[in-house]
């Protein structure tokens, strides 16, 4: 029987109420063994959580605070849990030492250790809970980093190997330690996460991911006008273009090791453990085949089109080399390109840009000698789907149900591995596009 790794995201763990429901899934399924859990989410919306606390003690003029706030919250929790006095004076003690180290560790510009009092503690607070079958093995036992602060598989591999795992494990999320003791929190991009780390290092049969959604839906709700359905499976390539653009879906870096290892994963909602959720396998397995065409729609605001026109500008490549080059200049390695014989049309993220639009601009002009026009506030569209190189006449549907609504596309491209069609558009018709797009593909069960 082979093991499960269940991850768990901030947003189910805000109260004790999360933390019992996690405990309920866990011995709903004996092959639960390996729990992986992060530091207490956000209560409301516009609150902080203990991550987003501890991280602002970086900055914060009132650490102090920060620290009251930090640890009212932790003893509440494991109050609510009715958890022993013992164990509670212990966090305390534990949040307290931290805090006696805070001065020197800002000093030394060293908030890591900090930052990790959160998922361990709350760790410690989750295998308490479950009972003395389970035990707490601090991450920085288990995943390891080098001196240089990049995380080592082959040192991770070896340091689980010692560790003799055998089941009933809790792990805490986001932090790795290296060989001189020191501790090194995770980047907040959603490159990495230690359950997917901790999956692959095992040889684990499924990694879940738990949240407080019920899985990956078709198209993001807050677009809709109706609850969209949910993907009930798809291949680890779609999720990567899911991912790529859109923030909700785990982070296509992050299940890196899972997906080089040939595990699966099951992305679900904890509230709803019952429900199958949204399962991701490998490429090539026959269970990530689906009947429909097209997998679903993820959208992104704030894009900017540089447009470089010169007489003949793609017959010779060192014209399109050279303005690559001036935008590369400038960071601006992540985008995309159209092209025309006299045109080359490159979009690029807003955020990356800043102020710099029109000394960008020149820079183009500079290196290439042509015309830069900029096209701004556009939105984009992905479209992901299974070998659409097969449905154009479906492609050439969408474009058309667009066209009918007055939607005109400032650029659309099928990707080379015909596993998505992206259209840019106004921004202010983001929303119209996405809501006429899923609908299109509701009606004609696609």
């Amino acid at each position: 029987m082979g093991d499960t790794v269940l991850e768990i995201d901030d947003s189910c763990l805000a109260s004790a109420e999360g933390f019992k429901q996690a405990a309920k899934v866990i011995r709903s399924d004996p092959k639960r063994r390996y729990i992986v859990v992060p530091a207490p989410g956000r209560r409301l919306e516009h609150d902080m959580s203990v991550a987003e606390l501890l991280q602002s003690l970086r900055h914060t003029e009132h650490p102090i605070e920060t620290m009251r706030a930090v640890k009212e919250l932790f003893v509440e929790i494991a109050k609510d849990l009715e958890l022993k006095q013992g164990f509670v004076d212990a966090l305390i003690a534990n949040l307290r030492e931290a805090e006696g180290r805070f001065n020197k560790l800002r000093c030394e510009n060293r908030f890591d250790y900090i930052e990790s009092r959160g998922p361990y503690l709350s760790a410690l607070m989750f295998t308490e809970m479950l009972g003395p079958n389970w035990r707490c093995i601090d991450a920085t036992k288990l995943i390891r980093y080098s001196i240089s602060g990049r995380y080592d598989a082959i040192m991770t591999k070896r340091a689980i190997r010692r560790a003799k795992l055998s089941g009933n494990v809790v792990v805490p999320a986001y932090y790795a330690g290296d060989s001189r003791g020191k501790i090194h929190t995770f980047p907040r991009d959603g490159s990495a996460n230690t359950g997917a780390i901790v999956a692959a290092m095992i040889e684990a049969e499924l990694y879940e991911y738990a949240t407080d959604m019920p899985g990956v839906y078709v198209a993001n709700p807050k677009m809709l006008p109706m609850p969209p359905t949910l993907i009930g499976r798809m291949g680890y390539s779609q999720m990567q273009e899911m991912a790529y653009r859109d923030t909700n879906v785990l982070g296509h870096e992050a299940v890196g090791p899972v997906r080089e290892s040939g595990i699966s994963t099951r992305l679900f909602g904890l509230e709803t453990p019952n429900n199958p959720g949204t399962y991701v396998y490998p490429d090539g397995d026959k269970r990530a085949a689906s009947n429909h065409c097209f997998t679903g729609i993820t959208e992104k605001p704030g894009f900017t089109m540089f447009t470089i026109a010169k007489p003949g500008m793609n017959a010779k490549y060192q014209n399109t080399l050279d303005a690559l080059s001036a935008l590369s200049g400038y960071g601006l390695g992540d985008c995309h390109v159209t092209t025309g014989l006299d045109t080359l049309d490159v979009i690029v993220p807003d955020k990356k840009i800043g102020d710099q639009r029109e000394t960008i601009a020149q820079a183009i002009r500079d290196s290439c000698s042509a015309e830069v026009t900029l096209t701004s506030e556009i939105g984009i569209v992905c479209i992901v789907g299974q070998d659409l190189g097969r449905s154009f006449v479906k492609v050439t549907h969408i474009l058309n149900v667009l066209a009918v609504r007055g939607i005109e596309p400032i650029f659309y491209e099928l990707g080379g591995n015909r596993a998505n069609l992206i259209i840019g558009v106004a921004q202010v018709r983001l929303r119209e596009t996405v809501g006429t797009i899923y609908e299109y593909i509701l009606r004609n069960h696609l």
